[in-house]
């Protein structure tokens, strides 16, 4: 009986020592840029494209 108890306590502690949080070390590269009250996704320094349909003229290479 006491080696079942000393099991339970062992594995319940195991599963508490994992429970406890990482804590993040590096800087965050993602940021919102505010230029002209529009927000803008930077990472790195660099603006994040957005593969969405732009508003403006095309030219369909499709054929006729």
């Amino acid at each position: 009986m006491k080696i079942k108890a000393v099991l339970v306590v062992l594995i319940i502690s195991a599963f508490l020592v994992e429970l406890h949080p990482q804590v993040a070390t590096l800087d965050a590269t993602f940021g919102l840029n505010s230029e002209s009250g529009i927000y803008i996704p930077f990472q790195n320094g660099m603006p994040v494209p957005s593969f969405e349909k732009q508003n403006r003229t095309t030219i369909s290479l499709g054929g006729v």
